[in-house]
């Protein structure tokens, strides 16, 4: 159920883009602990965490975007092409669907 607060994308402390994460380090902290990097939790503005793929992406990030698709470590070879494929797009505004084809398509 989305909130009467959370009316654009790029809403300050309410829209989607305030809970959306990319770079390798902020997301590590936000998967550990959000508290230390949200200013309050998602769910209290109908909102939603995303943690996004991008060149800045770390192997924590990409490992925990595999796990649906199997077993992986930050050592596994899948992880490191992912890094190379997200370095050669330097693309930070791959939305989720992108995303999620990327990853199959590995």
């Amino acid at each position: 159920m989305k909130s009467k607060y959370n009316s654009g994308k790029r809403q300050p402390y309410v829209g989607e883009a305030a809970f959306s994460h990319k770079a390798g380090q902020h997301a590590d902290v936000i998967e550990k602990a959000s508290e230390l990097m949200e200013h309050i939790d998602s769910k209290m503005v109908g909102n939603t965490r995303h943690i996004l793929l991008s060149e800045l992406s770390g192997k924590s990030t990409i490992v925990n975007k595999l796990k649906k698709y199997g077993d992986f470590d930050k050592s596994s070879p899948e992880v490191k092409k992912l890094i190379n494929v997200l370095k050669e797009k330097k693309n930070p505004d791959m939305n989720m669907k992108q995303q999620k084809h990327l990853l199959i398509s590995l």
